[in-house]
């Protein structure tokens, strides 16, 4: 038996050595080297603003520490031992290592090559499972393949010289730690060191050595010199003086380097950055900024809830259950029987400031004083993609810059004509002059209402942005669509509108609409089966839903055809015609008054909408960005055209002076500012930046100029309903009860930047709503985004000195920051900073209280 299994050994350490292990083994270390190298060149490109010549001239060598520790564990791997099986072994490691670091690698290059961003692991896997941006993922995949292919290709051209001058260096460090622990434990006197040079040459070529265990000196053995006869000894000893001391101070200036986060992420080696990604300790060192801050610190906005007398008894109204004893939340889970029932309390918020006891604009007042505005029907359309600049495009809007540039920098005066004239409905809804130099005679006649200047969203995702404009709160700061699986801790208005239909007086057998019934929809084109979006529809309220799946289902008369189909989208919005006309005509008919939510998917990259005849409004449409310049402009044609058709129907049926007309982007794009398609991963300026539009025939034209936030929406909705006669006694009280709950200010009120010493502070979830929040108020024209997640910076823009976010100050520690910011915009800036960072640590403990999240629990699906 013992002979049998020394034959086997025997057989198997004869085919492992004749398998050609001893060159790929080399090359398999090979593809570490060239990728753990390739990746932190990447790494240090991205973040080259950040390092100044002398932050990487002193600490630069600190950053490649942790990559020379793996390479050499990883040339330990690579070493074939006299022992086959502790070769396999390590053959067995150093393969998964090649395969693991070099998709690692190809994948972060790939990343950068298609967004051109820096791969952050958390938030870019939600990215890349966003099905709209379904090119983008393709290009990845095989850009990913690509660059594995030139990683692997590369190494091998690289294998032998990697190879020698590493296993030079761990012999060099493999020597002189062998040497120490044999002064250390051996107690009779060793001979000196042998010259470095003289054992092993110290380029080592390799070949007759493979076969001994001594390459790393682990037997403890004095090393065996060899014939050297043309070496010399004092360079040999200066080489190994040399790797010793420049290792000895690199590790020293390591232990001595400040603690500075964006060192860390620059010091990390690639294998580590998947493990590595959750502790980013964003906060770190905000108790040395000065300033009291204790009305902030231990308080929440949670509160036990009014008594509201209208309330049903038995089971609880949807989005009202906060204010029974024993609730029943969306996954049927009872309350404990101890159970206090708490809800949002702006009286409680230290950021709240109401302005509800102020006056109604002048303007205003005697439009709704007058009787003749009547709200029988609400509309709130939210507008993908549209930027404020744009809504109506205006002449000095950064785009339309860029459209210039594109032309040398002059227009053609033909195609400038058509850009002065390219949405007229959107001059018509804002009442905005474009600054293309028209007529009073060529402008389009205002139709009346609100428009808002300086509004941002409650959040750059899409969802997110459309639960806070129609809960009037602020969405919950994790990634991805998961609010509804929480507690959205405001009444929505379908549910609001819900609970005044409960009331006993609500009938259609009636010709006083303001009695009638709310029938709430919500309407899009485009699928609904992204992020649990047809789970989040019910969850606000909505009685019933049409989009791409439910359009196909219904089929019939109105079935679009394949041409209307936009690409892993959906339908073109113009399908909905047929369907917006006959929810419109069947609310008239049968006494119904309508609350429609719509989502326009025009304006959503890749701006492509078959069969639609493009215009060439920009030169040189073969280079990608200015192709997608004319396609954005194009679609914003479209998307006004929509509009148009919306008020037709409303005219068709004679409801148009009894809507209320409300458009609101969900969120911007910095196209021609950053280049970026998606807001997903960036946090520039024009991302928040939306158009908000309060539009009724029979209201003057008011232009707001403060800054303000979607949030916004639904109390003004609600103050518009009190101020004007729309609705019957019971739903007065309704709305008067409910309208002092939401954390917004009316729009239609003067508003209030600052009282006692509190800011009014605007806050708004980017990308998909786990990376970043931006903070602004309403009394300085600064914004300071806020990181949420690892690799993802501090940012601080003035926006009055640089509006497009050309030179806005990035940095890893909030100390860091605070102290550019200071040398830059003063003490006044560096405390608007201060306080902004205190507020937004609170904020975000808060959201996630009022939301009940637990960041601590397993994440729901």
């Amino acid at each position: 038996m013992k002979g049998f299994l020394s034959l086997i050994k025997a057989a198997g350490q004869t085919l492992w050595e004749h398998t050609g292990w001893d060159s790929t083994r080399k090359y398999l270390f090979s593809v570490v080297f060239v990728s753990v190298v390739a990746s932190k060149i990447l790494n240090i490109y991205t973040h080259s603003y950040y390092l100044t010549p002398n932050r990487f001239l002193i600490w630069g060598s600190t950053f490649f520490l942790q990559d020379v520790i793996f390479l050499l564990v990883a040339r330990a791997f690579a070493w074939s031992f006299q022992r086959w099986s502790l070769s396999i072994m390590g053959g067995v490691a150093i393969l998964f290592l090649g395969l693991y670091v070099s998709l690692l690698a190809a994948a972060t290059i790939s990343f950068y090559a298609v967004m051109g961003r820096d791969f952050h692991w958390g938030p870019a896997i939600g990215f890349f499972g966003d099905m709209v941006d379904a090119k983008a993922l393709v290009l990845g995949i095989f850009g990913a393949i690509f660059f594995e292919i030139v990683i692997l290709v590369g190494s091998y051209f690289a294998t032998p010289h990697v190879y020698e001058v590493t296993g030079g260096f761990a012999k060099v460090w493999s020597l002189s730690v062998s040497a120490l622990l044999r002064c250390v434990f051996r107690k009779k006197k060793q001979q000196p060191l042998p010259d470095p040079e003289v054992y092993e040459q110290i380029a080592f070529d390799d070949q007759e050595d493979d076969k001994s265990d001594n390459e790393f000196g682990l037997p403890m053995e004095p090393p065996r010199l060899r014939k050297n006869p043309g070496g010399h000894p004092s360079v040999s000893w200066l080489k190994y003086s040399v790797v010793i001391s420049v290792s000895l101070i690199v590790i020293l200036l390591s232990c001595v380097r400040p603690r500075d986060w964006g060192y860390r992420i620059l010091s990390r080696t690639l294998p580590a950055v998947p493990f590595s990604a959750r502790a980013h300790p964003v906060f770190e060192g905000i108790e040395y900024l000065p300033g009291d801050y204790s009305w902030l610190e231990d308080h929440t906005a949670l509160d036990t809830p009014p008594v509201l007398d209208w309330l049903p008894t038995g089971e609880p109204l949807p989005g009202f259950k906060d204010w029974y004893s024993l609730p029943l939340n969306k996954r049927n889970e009872q309350a404990p029987r101890n159970y206090v029932p708490i809800h949002y309390n702006p009286a409680k918020d230290p950021l709240h400031i109401p302005n509800l006891q102020n006056d109604i604009l002048e303007p205003l007042r005697e439009a709704l004083s007058s009787g003749e505005v009547n709200i029988k029907h609400i509309i709130l359309m939210k507008l993908e993609s549209n930027r404020q600049d744009m809504f109506p495009p205006h002449a000095d809007s950064y785009m339309i810059q860029r459209v210039k540039e594109t032309y040398g920098g002059q227009i053609p005066k033909e195609v400038e004509d058509r850009l002065a004239h390219l949405t007229p409905n959107a001059e018509s809804f804002t009442g905005f002059d474009n600054g293309f130099g028209k007529s009073d005679q060529d402008r389009p006649k205002p139709r009346g209402g609100l428009s808002a200047k300086n509004a941002y969203t409650s959040g750059t995702f899409t969802l997110k942005s459309i639960t806070g404009s129609h809960c009037g709160l602020s969405p919950l700061a994790v990634d991805m669509n998961r609010e509804w699986l929480y507690d959205i801790y405001q009444p929505c208005l379908p549910q609001i509108l819900d609970a005044m239909n409960r009331q006993p007086n609500i009938t259609s057998e009636t010709d006083d609409w303001t009695s009638w019934p709310w029938h709430t929809m919500w309407m899009q084109s485009v699928s609904a089966e992204y992020d649990y979006m047809s789970q989040l529809v019910p969850i606000l309220g909505f009685q019933d839903q049409m989009n791409k799946e439910t359009i196909d289902q219904v089929g019939g008369e109105y079935a679009p055809d394949e041409s209307q189909l936009v690409p892993e989208r959906g339908y073109m919005d113009k399908v909905l015609k047929n369907y917006l006309r006959d929810v419109v005509a069947d609310a008239e008919r049968n006494h119904k008054r309508l609350f429609l939510g719509h989502l326009t998917g025009a304006v959503h990259r890749p701006w492509d909408l078959p069969g639609y005849q493009y215009e060439d409004l920009v030169a040189d449409k073969g280079q990608t960005q200015n192709d997608y310049f004319n396609r954005y402009l194009n679609n914003l044609v479209y998307q006004d055209e929509w509009l148009a058709d919306i008020l037709n129907i409303l005219q068709e049926a004679g409801v148009a002076d009894d809507t209320l007309f409300i458009m609101v982007g969900d969120h911007g794009v910095s196209l021609p500012n950053d280049g970026g398609v998606t807001p997903h991963d960036s946090p520039h300026v024009q991302n928040e930046h939306v158009p908000l539009v309060f539009s009724h025939p029979k209201l003057p034209q008011v232009e707001i100029d403060l800054p303000i936030q979607s949030t916004q929406i639904l109390p003004t909705i609600l103050d518009l309903l009190l101020q004007t006669p729309s609705l019957n006694p019971a739903s007065q009280q309704i709305t008067r009860d409910l309208l002092p709950m939401y954390q917004g200010q009316s729009l239609i009120r003067h508003l209030i930047p600052e009282h006692k010493h509190t800011q009014e502070w605007h806050i708004t979830t980017l990308n998909t709503g786990g990376q970043w929040i931006a903070v602004r108020s309403m009394t300085k024209q600064y914004r300071v985004v806020v990181p949420l997640t690892p690799n993802a910076k501090w940012r601080f823009t003035n926006l009055e000195d640089d509006p497009l976010e050309m030179r806005a100050i990035k940095d890893y520690g909030i100390l860091s920051l605070v102290n550019v910011v200071k040398r830059r915009y003063g003490v006044e800036a560096a405390d608007w900073l201060g306080e902004a960072v205190h507020v937004a640590k609170w904020w975000i403990e808060d959201n996630y209280r009022r939301w009940g999240y637990d960041p601590t629990a397993p994440k729901n699906p």
